[in-house]
C-alpha cells in the first residue's frame, strides 16, 4: 500500500509540474483535456488504479466526431481506431475494428473491450492464437474467458501453452503513441498529451487485469490438493506470469514499463519467501525487497525529472517522452537529469 501511494504521489508531481510550467507565448496551448471516460473499468490492481485515476481527475473525453480530423489523418487503423476507442468509450470505433477481418491489433481490442462476452472473447482469442502462435497473450485471455464460463480443464490446457512462450506482445506502445498524437491533434502540449494517452488511450489495465486473474486463479486450483508437486507447479507458474511484467521497452507502453515491476510484485507476494526466483541466488523475498528499493529510486528520479521538465523547451519534452517510449521512464529521468 505505501508503494501505491508513492507512486501516486509521483504522478501527483507531474501533474503539478505540468501546472507550474510557463511556456513562452509562441508556446501557449489549450488548457489541459479533461477525461472522464465513460469506459473506465474498477481496476484490480490498486497500483495501476491510483496511478490512472490520479491523471483521469483532471480529463475529460473528447467525442468521437472531434477526432474524425485525426482517424483520417492516421488512415483509420487499427490502433489509431483502438485509441479513439478508449480515449472516447464510444463504440463506433469498435464497429470499424470489425471490419478490419485479419488485424491483430483488432482482435485484441475487441476481445479486451469491456461488454465482450466470455464466449465471444474465447472465439476472439483463439484467433489470436492463429495469428500469432509465439505471442503468449492469446493463450492468457483465452484462458480468462475459459475461467469465466467455468471451463477449468481448457483454462489450464492454455496456460500451460502460454508457460511455454518467450514473449507477450500486447501492442500497447503503437495504441499509446496513436492516443498521443491524437490529444496532440486537439491542441495539448507534450506534457498534457502523454499523460492523457496514459489515463485514456492507453488499454494497460484492461490486459493487465486478465493477466494477474488467470494468474491468481491458476495458483488456487493448481494448490487445491496441497501436495509438494502442486505447491511446485504452482509456483513455477506464477514466478512465469510475474516475468511478463517484467517490461520490455521495444513491445510496451511507458505505462506497462513503470507499472510492470508493482504488478510482478502484486503476484509474488502469493508465493512463500524463501522459493528460489531465477539462477541467481535469489529468493521471492529477496526480490520483493529490490523491487521496493528499485521502485523509491525510481520514484525520488522521476520526481527530480518532472521537476525539471517543466522549464524545458517543448522539444526536449518531446525527446524525453520519446526516450520513455524506447528505453522506459527511469533511463530517460536519467538521460534528463544529466543533460545540460
Amino acid at each position: 500500500m505505501k508503494n501505491a501511494v508513492i507512486a501516486g504521489l509521483v504522478f501527483f508531481i507531474l501533474l503539478i509540474s505540468y501546472i507550474s510550467y510557463k511556456p513562452t507565448p509562441t508556446d501557449l496551448k489549450l488548457p489541459n483535456p479533461i477525461i472522464t471516460s465513460s469506459i473506465v473499468p474498477k481496476n484490480k490492481s490498486a497500483f495501476v488504479d491510483q496511478r490512472l485515476s490520479a491523471i483521469r481527475k483532471q480529463y475529460t473525453s473528447p467525442s468521437f466526431e472531434e477526432l474524425e480530423g485525426y482517424l483520417n489523418s492516421s488512415g483509420r487503423t487499427a490502433p489509431a481506431l483502438t485509441a479513439v476507442y478508449f480515449m472516447t468509450g464510444d463504440r463506433r470505433a469498435l464497429d470499424e475494428l470489425r471490419t478490419l477481418k485479419n488485424d491483430t491489433v483488432a482482435r485484441t481490442t475487441l476481445l479486451i473491450a469491456p461488454g465482450t462476452t466470455a464466449q465471444d472473447r474465447l472465439r476472439l482469442s483463439e484467433s489470436l492464437i492463429l495469428d500469432d502462435p509465439e505471442n503468449a497473450l492469446g493463450y492468457i485471455l483465452g484462458a480468462k474467458a475459459s475461467q469465466d464460463l467455468n471451463r477449468n480443464d481448457k483454462a489450464a490446457d492454455l496456460v500451460a501453452q502460454a508457460m511455454r512462450k518467450t514473449s507477450l506482445k500486447t501492442y500497447e506502445l503503437e495504441i499509446t503513441l496513436e492516443a498521443r498524437a491524437a490529444w496532440k491533434t486537439l491542441g495539448h502540449d507534450p506534457i498534457s498529451a502523454t499523460m492523457a494517452s496514459y489515463a485514456a488511450g492507453s488499454p494497460v489495465q484492461y490486459i493487465s487485469d486478465p493477466i494477474l486473474d488467470v494468474a491468481k486463479q491458476t495458483w488456487r486450483n493448481t494448490t487445491q490438493d496441497g501436495s509438494d508437486d502442486a505447491k511446485i507447479n504452482a509456483a513455477t507458474n506464477m514466478l512465469r506470469f510475474a516475468s511478463f511484467f517484467n517490461g520490455v521497452p521495444s513491445q510496451q507502453s511507458p505505462f506497462w514499463i513503470s507499472n510492470g515491476q508493482m504488478l510482478q510484485a502484486d503476484l509474488l507476494k502469493q508465493l512463500p519467501p524463501e522459493i528460489p526466483y531465477g539462477d541467481g541466488g535469489e529468493t521471492v523475498g529477496m526480490r520483493l525487497k529490490a523491487i521496493r528499493t528499485k521502485q523509491y529510486e525510481q520514484n525520488d528520479l522521476v520526481k527530480s525529472a518532472m521537476s525539471k521538465l517543466s522549464e524545458c523547451h517543448p522539444s526536449l519534452v518531446d525527446d524525453y517522452f520519446n526516450r520513455v517510449d524506447h528505453f522506459g521512464e527511469h533511463e530517460a529521468a536519467k538521460w534528463l537529469m544529466q543533460h545540460k
